[in-house]
């Protein structure tokens, strides 16, 4: 009985001791919880995928109709593979993993396939396209383990050889002036890495950037040239472009002076030239009406100043139509005009109505245009102000009167015109000088002509 006793209190002490020397030991809920955590606490190596192998490739040298091995290889943590898809283009598999390719894998066109859970493959292709456009394209799928398991997939592409070949080269301005910028452009094509760019040889832009803009700096045909190229070879497409010199700005004539005066004033005009050569002429001419110039007022020859003044008394009773015409010493030929109110003259309208009525033509230049249907007698309404500077007004009726309008210089040329829906014409943008204004109504057969003096 005491034995019994004894044996039992030893195994009692045991018990107790195991379970003081384990007290770190979780239960079974305990451990999976600490493993569930510690899976979602781990953060995998992101996988890549490469290939390896000859990329070195220019014309008439390997890897064209020559075999070559590469590598394809996924890495990463627990990476379990489910698929491997490998396109090759341009080139035929001659072994995958050192053996008949139709060993464990799938062949459709040019798409080798296979389920094995293998992360490298070794391909041997004989390149057998001659242009060098020979491309590998790998896609995996796989499945990763931590950190709670997913599909996922990657995808890798190399390309063999030199560029695609360019096929388009634009121009914005196939003629354009020195110092004008245009924008040349060319299509992306595979497999460039840079884009290089010339003018008649010269490198104006390199870079990745298939449009860019050139700038001539000197006249003539131009060779515009872009090349692409890789780390195997070039391609290139030319165009070219004709660029015409800066045109010379035109011989002109400007006349400044007073826009008004009296009987007893006496005024000073100045014609300036520009853009003109040596030597000037100068020829003055003026009149009563705007129209007819038919009175020399001033002549100064042959002279090398660009301007010319002539200080005299204003037409008594009369406003003063002043016309200059200027020859250079290469013959071309500059014309100004310049109008200026005589206060005293009472300020006569200046319309054409009973003017000049034994010749309906205006003269300038030796230019003529004919005018019709203008009554001889006082025209119903007259625009104003008159000489003007910026907007011609017509009476309200005016608008139901006539539907158009147009503004002619005295050689016949329509300068502007425009439905007539506002009783006030803006002309402030056309240069000074005399103009012919028509108002128009072709439903009624009606036609009005004023003389306007644009200041």
């Amino acid at each position: 009985m005491k034995t019994k006793i004894i044996l039992l209190c030893l195994l009692l002490l045991g018990l107790t001791n195991f379970a003081q020397n384990n007290t770190n030991v979780p239960n079974s809920e305990g451990n999976n919880r600490q493993t569930k955590e510690s899976l979602n606490n781990a953060q995998p190596a992101s996988p890549s995928l490469t290939i390896t192998g000859e990329t070195d490739c220019c014309y008439n040298q390997p890897p064209y109709n020559n075999t070559y091995d590469y590598t394809i290889h996924i890495s990463g943590s627990n990476v379990t593979v489910q698929k491997f898809d490998v396109t090759v283009t341009d080139g035929t598999v001659l072994l995958i993993d050192g053996v008949n390719p139709s060993t464990g894998w799938t062949h459709t066109g040019d798409k080798w396939s296979t389920n094995q859970n293998n992360p490298t493959h070794t391909f041997r292709i004989n390149w057998d396209d001659e242009n060098g456009m020979g491309k590998i394209h790998a896609y995996v799928e796989f499945y990763q383990v931590i950190p709670m398991g997913a599909h996922r997939n990657a995808d890798k592409h190399i390309f063999i050889g030199p560029p695609v070949e360019l096929t388009t080269l634009n121009f914005s301005n196939s003629h354009p002036y020195v110092g004008t910028p245009i924008t040349c452009s060319t299509n992306p094509t595979e497999g460039a890495q840079n884009y290089i760019w010339k003018a008649n040889n010269t490198t104006f832009h390199q870079g990745p950037e298939t449009t860019v803009t050139y700038t001539p700096t000197s006249s003539g045909q131009k060779s515009i040239m872009v090349i692409a190229e890789n780390e195997c070879g070039q391609v290139f497409k030319y165009g070219y472009i004709f660029v015409n010199p800066i045109p010379p700005s035109p011989f002109e004539a400007v006349i400044s002076g007073p826009s008004s005066g009296n009987n007893s004033g006496t005024y000073t005009w100045v014609a300036t030239l520009s853009n003109g050569e040596p030597n000037y002429n100068y020829h003055w001419y003026y009149s009563y009406d705007g129209v007819n110039y038919n009175y020399t007022w001033a002549t100064t020859l042959n002279t090398s100043s660009e301007t010319d003044s002539h200080t005299l008394n204003l037409p008594e009773n009369f406003d003063l139509y002043l016309k200059l015409v200027a020859t250079d010493g290469s013959n071309d030929q500059a014309i100004a005009f310049f109008f200026t109110r005589n206060t005293d003259a009472g300020g006569h309208p200046l319309n054409m109505q009973g003017t000049n009525d034994q010749d309906n033509t205006l003269l300038k230049d030796s230019k003529q245009i004919q005018v019709t249907d203008i009554n001889s007698s006082r025209t119903d309404f007259l625009p104003y102000p008159n000489p003007v500077c910026e907007n011609i007004i017509l009476p309200e009726d005016a608008l139901n009167k006539y539907k158009t309008f147009s503004l002619k210089s005295l050689d016949g040329k329509v300068v502007y015109e425009g439905k007539l829906t506002d009783i006030k014409i803006n002309i402030a943008s056309q240069s000074n000088g005399l103009y012919i204004l028509v108002l128009n109504n072709p439903e009624s057969n009606t036609v009005k002509y004023f003389k306007i003096v644009k200041q």
